[in-house]
């Protein structure tokens, strides 16, 4: 398994070296949805520590 800034710049070479549309298209597809689960994972992590904040402070 790849780290995943290897995925990433894995993704850029083929980006950077292919000439063909739509190898150039699968590759950018995957490097948005190699993004879209980054943003995911950090939102699920700033909302646990939001969730967990908030419980252990309880507002009144």
């Amino acid at each position: 398994i790849l780290p995943q800034t290897g995925i990433l710049f894995y993704w850029l070479l083929v980006l950077k070296t292919q000439t063909i549309l739509t190898a150039s298209t699968l590759g950018y597809i995957m490097l948005v949805y190699h993004f879209i689960g980054m943003l995911k994972q950090l939102n699920a992590t700033a909302n646990t520590a939001i969730n967990y904040s908030f419980n252990a402070y309880p507002q009144k």
